[in-house]
């Protein structure tokens, strides 16, 4: 059985095309974008060449996936936790850039982040998060892995059911808290071919579902207007929590959420 997703033998190869086809890309369309050819990052996906690309391309690919290249290192398995450690520009940088390439905002005209500066690139962040709050785009769902058995597929799938934001204090300082419930669904069906993940329609079933409930929070002095930020760490636990619960979950794996939330 092959898994399309995060696959041990190869971690960063795999991690790579499971970010690619969360974007719904492909290879060219990321060679246009980044000007890193197609059959290299086909080498790159399969494997065959495991070197990791030099800094200037690793940067390329991170920043058109909306991944820190740190962040995209760490979740391939080549750094650990403790060595990723992101600035608050960094932080507030990777959330505008994922609010800007966000395919749901269909109106407008897209921002040239070159020469906004950080404050405004804050407030829009914060703006986002207001929009996540009351928007029906929580109910979107969003795929979290695929798992592949000849012409058989199974897709893990998952949407927000519910967000609460909350003030408290503790310690007599201020803090902000995110709950988030989730719905992990599973499906299952046939595919036309083995190479292909697209489900035949009428074949497609759902054959369990969970949900999950996650919390973070964080104090309102360092929040400083990037509570999107707590809203995707509180999903991303919900999506944790909820993943074991499935039967036979030995197979999913939670590395990434969606194109606009890594």
């Amino acid at each position: 059985m092959a898994i399309k997703g995060i696959k041990q033998k190869f971690p960063f190869g795999q991690f790579l095309k499971s970010l690619r086809e969360q974007k719904g890309v492909s290879l060219v369309d990321v060679e246009k974008a980044t000007g890193i050819s197609n059959a290299y990052l086909s080498q790159l996906e399969t494997g065959s060449r495991r070197r990791l690309p030099p800094p200037d391309r690793l940067r390329l690919i991170a920043d058109y996936y909306n991944v820190s290249s740190q962040e995209l290192l760490k979740a391939a398995g080549y750094l650990e936790e403790k060595d990723v450690e992101e600035t608050y520009e960094q932080r507030i940088d990777k959330l505008f850039t994922h609010i800007i390439n966000d395919p749901d905002l269909k109106s407008g005209v897209r921002i040239d982040p070159k020469g906004v500066s950080l404050d405004v690139k804050r407030f829009i962040v914060e703006i986002h998060t207001q929009h996540l709050k009351k928007s029906t785009l929580l109910a979107k769902p969003y795929i979290v892995a695929v798992i592949q058995d000849g012409n058989k597929v199974k897709k893990l799938n998952w949407k927000t059911d519910d967000v609460k934001r909350e003030e408290y204090t503790a310690d007599g300082k201020k803090c902000v808290r995110y709950r988030v419930m989730v719905t992990c669904i599973e499906t299952e069906g046939r595919t036309a071919a083995p190479s292909s993940d697209e489900i035949i329609k009428g074949t497609e079933k759902t054959t369990q579902t969970v949900t999950g409930d996650g919390e973070f929070s964080e104090q309102s002095s360092a929040v400083n207007g990037y509570e999107t930020s707590l809203l995707f760490k509180a999903t991303q636990d919900a999506l944790r929590k909820a993943v074991p619960k499935l039967k036979g979950s030995a197979g999913w794996s939670v590395n990434h959420l969606s194109p606009w939330m890594s």
